[in-house]
């Protein structure tokens, strides 16, 4: 959206485990505590339509909260955002509006089904890997 400086949204026109029903994957806080944004430059603030390769860098994990007097810490906020049935997103702030991801990386990644873990990749990662890319949808 033209106004967002963090958040990245992506489309995606057949969700994977239901065909013929699009979803969307919403990565946010890409900034840093002012708003200043670590998004790539290739996806400058009101990008729309582009298709996204799995492995496209996206930016780097920030702490932008949308208030500097507030910031989030430094993490990824990621979302499967569901359809409005029109062709466009949903209001992610609403959590309703989202999927459990945890089908979508066959890991448990849903707070209210691990609680007690933070959920980490099989693979080492070093701080080379902390920039975000398109997980391939």
């Amino acid at each position: 959206m033209p106004d967002w400086t963090a958040t990245v949204i992506i489309r995606i026109p057949e969700d994977p485990l239901y065909s013929r029903r699009q979803i969307w994957t919403y990565y946010t806080h890409m900034a840093d505590q002012q708003g200043e944004s670590f998004i790539s430059e290739n996806f400058p603030s009101g990008t729309f339509g582009v298709y996204v390769e799995e492995g496209t860098f996206l930016g780097y994990i920030g702490n932008y909260s949308g208030d500097v007097n507030n910031p989030t810490g430094l993490h990824l906020h990621f979302s499967v955002v569901k359809d409005d049935g029109d062709g466009d997103f949903l209001n992610e702030l609403d959590i309703r509006n989202t999927r459990d991801p945890t089908p979508y990386f066959n890991m448990a990644v849903n707070h209210n089904i691990n609680p007690n873990e933070i959920p980490l990749c099989q693979e080492e990662i070093t701080l080379a890997d902390w920039a975000l890319v398109a997980d391939g949808g």
